[in-house]
C-alpha cells in the first residue's frame, strides 16, 4: 500500500472508531466494509471487532476471519514470517522457519 493510501486508511479508521460507542451495529457494518476494501477476507459478518485491534498491514489479503467472530481489546494480528516463529516458540518448538517462506 502506498503512503497516500495508508494515510487515508488510517484517517478513515480513526473517524469510524468513535461510532462504536454511539451505534455499535453501524460501526461493525462500516468497519467490515473498510476491512474488505483493505483486502481482508471476511466469510460472513463479524459479531464484534474492538477498535484497538491491530492488523499487520503487510498482508491483509492473507487474513481470513469467519462468521460471528469476536475480537477483544488489544489483539494484534501478525501476517508475516515472524509470527510463525513466535507461535512455534510459544508452543515450545524451536524450528528454523526460514524454509517455509
Amino acid at each position: 500500500m502506498n503512503k497516500f493510501k495508508k494515510v487515508i486508511a488510517v484517517v478513515f479508521r480513526n473517524l469510524i472508531k468513535p461510532m462504536q460507542y454511539i451505534r455499535p451495529n453501524t460501526y461493525m457494518q462500516i468497519y467490515s466494509w473498510y476491512l474488505k476494501k483493505l483486502g481482508l477476507h471476511l466469510t460472513g459478518s463479524p459479531r464484534y471487532i474492538h477498535p484497538s485491534v491491530s492488523l499487520d498491514g503487510t498482508g491483509y489479503d492473507k487474513t481470513y476471519l469467519g462468521d460471528d467472530i469476536v475480537i477483544s481489546k488489544n489483539v494484534v494480528f501478525l501476517n508475516h514470517d515472524y509470527s510463525l516463529g513466535c507461535g512455534l516458540r510459544a508452543l515450545g518448538e524451536h524450528h528454523d522457519t526460514t524454509p517455509y517462506f
